[in-house]
């Protein structure tokens, strides 16, 4: 049987509400005092004690965002809504004072009550009503009511909740790049349905979601979009999504989500300098590239460089519409690893700083070039001839003077180092041929220094034709040279030869030993009259061991600058006693023997060559002079590097020594002896592919032609080379 339900009060009031600022805002509205039968309402059959609540509207939306929730007694879920400002006129003075300005919204019969009156009113119904959580903006449908006890206005009951969910947005994107913005349309009815609502249409406001598109929910009421980002570097950029509402659905709003824009992050990237010469250009690139948008070039930015191996520094270079800024400079004026180079980029309101990775170079020597001329390229045996060339800097194409330059050629030629002039070139001339025909390499050598790379000139050849001088040779030290005869003509001052097959042996030259076992010159008392006298014999008187000179009486009364002994065994009283060549008496005045002569004087008598005062003036009888046998000494082995002037010493060698001959006997390759007949000779230590041992022959001589021989060894070990 249906209830009997009379109306029993309508009351017209105003009230005035506090609102923000201390305003107030009064409000016409009719209250009704609450039954079904007015609201037409099944929903409020469950509401205990309704007289308690004068009705404003049967149906209210109200949109704002729920401050908490809370579990009644009475099996209501009471929740406090802070409502969006165009709702304010909701309030009362009871909510500004009592609730903190909330409205106060309650979902009946949600869970069991137990109080009797609500256990009455509910009975088995229940609203089931989804409770969004605290923090999520809703919209309310129900009665907006007076709950006359409290004195506050309220929604009760809460018929309907509508909810567009936004969720949380990352909170830092990069400017311009895209966002993507997701959430839920949901409605939840009581004693009805509850969950998503789709083929809504969700648009978006917000100083961060004008780029977002307006989309579409999906069947479970979810829905995404994604668009632009504000193009400059900004915090608190807002998005809120939004539903119309519709006949079936209300409208609804979602939480204000709020993000930060960054600037981009860019990538650096330095290209490699390659090892570069001293004191060449240098050239530096870097790329700058747009991390955040996939790698594109940013053109228009400023990049410095700055290093120690960047001149000047720091140096800045504008990107072009590739990203690259290039700079140029000098490479450092010595030779060194290790100089380093770096791009910066400070940069600005849109993209973050960013140095590069710190890379170094190396400055490395100048490229040489050599040449080599001989001029001319063919002469006679003896014959002079000279070597040229220029040393120049490839690298700048300019001469380098001040440099030496040494020289390898074929034995017996030897060419001593020499030095650029200022313009590169060096000469060196009057230089004189081996005697024997033949062909003979040459090779300019320049050993390189801290700044510039070693190098050789090409090999060339110096052709030697036969000659048509004597069979033997005088050496510089003879001042007079004579040819070979069958028989000795013309004897000079009474000395004479008693042995006319001998053949000449010369240390310079390839010829034939001496044969005889005896020379003796004889020089009579009284040659020398005074105390200043010098005599000199040179070559080619070569005197084995039995050979001696006698100094007998009367053999000469004048003339006293025309006589002369051998230099150097002869140069006064202390020089005998000093080179170990004592004097003896001895009345033999047997003519001497001698080398086969020309008809020219064999025998050159200059003054101021020998004092020999000391040595045979007042004696009555003839002196003997004896000229001790020679001992070869070659020097310790050695160990040298590859590339450099190698000296050997042979002036341990002691005796009566009037020559030094050395030769290379054993290793490979075969080097050029430079001064091969003196005590020291230097050879340049030729490029090697390993440890090599190099073995040489020092071969000493006295005026007699008595020889001493001794080996010594050289290591050379091996080095690595540039051209």
């Amino acid at each position: 049987m249906m209830k009997k339900i009379s109306i029993m009060v309508i009351v017209t009031a105003a009230v005035t509400l506090l609102v923000g600022g201390g305003a107030t805002l009064t409000l016409p509205f009719t209250a009704q005092q609450a039954e079904a039968s007015i609201c037409g309402q099944s929903l409020w059959d469950h509401v205990w004690t309704p007289s308690r609540l004068l009705v404003h509207s049967c149906t209210q939306t109200v949109k704002g965002v729920i401050e908490s929730v809370g579990a009644g007694d009475d099996g209501d879920d009471h929740m406090r809504v802070k409502v969006d400002s165009q709702y304010g006129n909701l309030l009362n003075t009871g909510n500004i004072q009592n609730t903190g300005g909330d409205l106060l919204a309650e979902a009946i019969c949600q869970h069991t009550p137990t109080t009797s009156a609500a256990i009455q009113a509910c009975g088995s119904f229940r609203s089931n009503i989804s409770i969004p959580p605290a923090g999520t903006h809703v919209t309310i449908i129900g009665s907006w009511v007076l709950d006359q006890p409290n004195g506050w206005n309220e929604i009760h009951p809460v018929s309907s909740i509508t909810t567009v969910t936004l969720n949380s947005i990352s909170t830092n994107v990069p400017w311009g790049k895209s966002i993507t913005v997701s959430g839920r349309l949901t409605a939840s009815n009581a004693g009805g349905s509850t969950g998503g609502i789709g083929g809504k249409t969700i648009t978006f406001n917000g100083t961060g979601g004008a780029n977002l598109p307006s989309v579409t929910t999906n069947t479970d009421g979810t829905y995404s979009s994604t668009g632009a980002a504000p193009s400059t570097v900004g915090t608190g950029w807002t998005v809120q999504a939004h539903f119309a509402g519709d006949s079936s659905t209300g409208a609804a709003d979602s939480n204000i989500r709020s993000y930060n824009t960054v600037k981009h992050t860019v990538s650096l990237a330095l290209s490699t300098v390659p090892n570069t010469p001293w004191s060449r250009p240098t050239s530096f690139t870097a790329t700058l590239t747009d991390a955040s948008n996939g790698g594109t070039p940013i053109s228009g930015k400023t990049v410095s460089f700055n290093g120690t191996g960047v001149i000047p520094s720091p140096q800045s270079g504008t990107t072009d519409s590739t990203g690259k800024a290039t700079v140029t400079g000098t490479a450092p004026s010595t030779v060194a690893t290790g100089w380093t180079y770096e791009a910066e980029f400070a940069g600005d309101s849109l993209y973050s700083a960013k140095d590069s990775t710190i890379k170094t170079y190396s400055t490395i020597k100048h490229s040489t070039s050599l040449t080599l001329a001989i001029s001319p390229t063919s002469v006679k045996g003896g014959g002079t001839y000279e070597v040229s060339g220029t040393l120049k800097d490839t690298t700048t194409a300019t001469s380098l003077s001040g440099m030496t330059i040494s020289f390898t050629a074929t034995f017996p030629i030897t060419i001593n180092p020499t030095t650029t002039n200022s313009t590169g070139g060096y000469n060196e001339s009057g230089l004189t041929a081996p005697i024997t025909a033949g062909s003979y390499n040459i090779q300019a050598h320049f050993a390189g220094t801290a700044l510039y790379n070693a190098k050789d000139s090409a090999v060339h050849t110096l052709t030697v034709t036969s000659s048509t001088s004597s069979t033997w040779s005088a050496n510089k030290a003879s001042p007079t040279a004579t040819k070979t005869s069958s028989k000795p003509t013309n004897p000079i001052n009474g000395i004479k030869s008693n042995n006319s097959t001998n053949t000449v042996s010369n240390t310079n030259t390839t010829t034939t030993p001496v044969t005889s076992t005896t020379h003796i010159i004889t020089i009579p008392k009284h040659t020398i009259t005074t105390t200043t006298t010098t005599m000199s014999l040179t070559r080619p008187h070569i005197l084995n061991t039995s050979s001696t000179y006698k100094i007998p009486k009367n053999a000469f009364t004048t003339n006293p600058s025309k006589l002369a002994i051998p230099n150097p065994f002869v140069a006064n009283h202390k020089a005998i006693t000093t080179h170990g060549v004592a004097a003896s008496g001895n009345s033999n005045s047997t003519a001497a023997r001698h080398t086969n002569m020309a008809t020219s004087p064999a025998i050159t008598i200059t003054k101021h060559a020998v004092t020999i005062h000391k040595a045979i003036v007042g004696s009555s009888s003839a002196h003997n002079i004896v000229i001790q046998n020679p001992i070869a000494n070659a020097g310790p082995d050695q160990k040298v590097t590859a590339g450099s002037i190698v000296t050997l010493n042979g002036r341990a060698s002691h005796g009566t020594i009037t020559s030094y001959l050395w030769r290379q006997l054993g290793g490979q390759p075969y080097v050029v002896l430079n001064h091969a007949n003196t005590a020291t000779p230097t050879f340049f230590a030729l490029k090697v592919a390993k440890t090599i041992t190099l073995t040489f022959e020092l071969t000493v001589s006295n005026e007699k032609g008595i020889t001493s021989s001794d080996t010594v060894n050289v290591v050379v070990m091996q080095r690595s080379f540039k051209s």
